[in-house]
């Protein structure tokens, strides 16, 4: 992880992690014994949804402390996979990326011809091979430049993506200017959007604009905008929660969820299998807002 352990033990309720380990491990009984009695459930559903709730294991012994239990379910989340058809190759290199395993991970990768370029880059860059990394991420940061031109709406999106893929690719100056073409994208669009918004496209759009002016180092309008993010999120999942459901599934989320992800890479410890969306929104802007408290602090 990233931050101090702390910090992710703040985004759940006391007693919280521990009650979610003893539903996950019940949940991961049940798929257990449909593979103990395949005559009950299909065999390699049984093992797929078994590795899903094996990681929320690992991810919680994780947040609790306890590492050694943490990597004891990561190698059984892995033999799980092994014994599924359809294999979801994201926990398979997660996996085997927390195990230390990294040219491993980077193997399984390369067997996949649908592996994400971004994807390959982080791997290749932990496996040590940082001028193949930087290569890929000097070439994505120029496709999301292109994009940029194209977008007539989220320009700033893909702005401070390239801004991010320059950073990785040890390009400071190139980070800093694209950086500061995402503000001014925002400061030009912020009183004129052109189409209309819900309210989760709103709590998505803020995250983003706040993570933009944090890296801008305009600390105290970053948590303007996360707490504004924070507020659309609370509506969108009790006023307009049909709504949201939808686009989650059809709306903007792909392109948010891309650079969220690449953002914070630590927070897949938070996201559960066990849990609904909703959690997941609300623990990853509560994090953001605790880290730039920290720096304020600071």
């Amino acid at each position: 992880m990233t931050a101090p352990i702390e910090i992710f033990r703040k985004l759940f309720a006391e007693g919280e992690l521990e009650e979610l380990l003893e539903k996950a491990f019940e949940t991961l009984r049940k798929y257990t014994e449909m593979i103990e009695n395949p005559e009950k459930d299909s065999f390699n559903q049984a093992y797929r949804m078994a590795a899903f709730y094996s990681l929320d294991i690992a991810h919680i012994y994780d947040l609790l402390g306890d590492r050694e239990k943490a990597e004891k379910h990561y190698r059984a989340t892995i033999e799980y996979l092994d014994c599924a058809d359809f294999q979801p190759l994201w926990i398979r290199i997660e996996c085997l990326d927390v195990l230390g395993k990294h040219k491993e991970a980077l193997e399984a990768a390369l067997d996949d011809s649908h592996y994400t370029k971004l994807g390959l880059a982080k791997l290749y860059e932990k496996a040590g091979k940082h001028d193949v990394a930087r290569e890929i991420y000097t070439e994505l940061a120029m496709e999301q430049s292109k994009k940029a031109i194209k977008s007539k709406f989220l320009p700033l999106l893909f702005l401070q993506h390239a801004s991010d893929l320059w950073a990785r690719a040890q390009r400071t100056e190139e980070a800093r200017k694209y950086n500061e073409r995402a503000v001014k994208a925002w400061e030009r669009m912020k009183d004129r959007i052109e189409r209309s918004l819900h309210t989760i496209e709103e709590a998505w759009l803020f995250e983003e604009v706040g993570y933009i002016y944090e890296q801008a180092g305009k600390i105290e309008i970053a948590m303007n905008y996360y707490k504004k993010a924070k507020a659309e999120y609370e509506l969108a999942y009790t006023e307009d929660f049909t709504a949201t459901g939808a686009h989650q599934v059809d709306g903007d989320w792909d392109y948010y969820a891309r650079c969220f992800y690449f953002q914070l890479p630590e927070i897949l410890k938070i996201e559960l299998s066990l849990e609904y969306s909703m959690m997941f929104d609300f623990r990853r802007i509560k994090y953001r807002m605790l880290n730039l408290e920290e720096k304020m602090r600071g």
